[in-house]
C-alpha cells in the first residue's frame, strides 16, 4: 500500500531541510527536493460522539480496567494520548479536572 500522505510530507520536509543544509556546507549544489511537490493535506471533519454514543461507550466500559480512562476522556474532552498520559497522582493531588487541563492542548480547557 505504501506510506501515508502525512508520512510522505514528513519525509519530504526532512529531505528538503537536509539538502538545504548540504547546500550551505557545499557538497550539494542544488536542492532537488524543491522540484517535487509534497502531497497536499487532506481535510477531514471530526465527528464528535453524540450524547447517546458517549453513554454507550461508558456503559461498555463499566467495570472494565480502563473505565476511568474513558470517563476522564469523555468528561474532559481529552484525546487518546492526553487521556493515556494522565496519572493517578495527578487526579489525587489536584482533582481530575485540573489534571485533565494540564494535558489538554491550549484553548481546549
Amino acid at each position: 500500500m505504501g506510506p501515508s500522505a502525512a508520512s510522505v510530507r514528513h519525509i519530504h520536509t526532512t529531505l528538503r531541510r537536509s539538502l538545504n543544509v548540504a547546500m550551505k556546507w557545499g557538497p550539494v549544489s542544488r536542492n532537488v527536493a524543491l522540484l517535487v511537490d509534497p502531497p497536499s493535506r487532506q481535510e477531514y471533519r471530526v465527528e464528535p460522539l453524540t450524547v447517546e454514543k458517549a453513554r454507550q461507550v461508558l456503559a461498555a466500559a463499566r467495570g472494565e480496567r480502563l473505565e476511568a480512562r474513558w470517563v476522564a476522556a469523555l468528561t474532559l474532552g481529552l484525546r487518546q494520548g492526553e487521556a493515556l498520559g494522565l496519572c493517578w497522582e495527578d487526579a489525587a493531588d489536584r482533582g481530575l479536572a485540573a489534571a485533565g487541563a494540564e494535558h489538554a492542548p491550549a484553548g481546549r480547557h
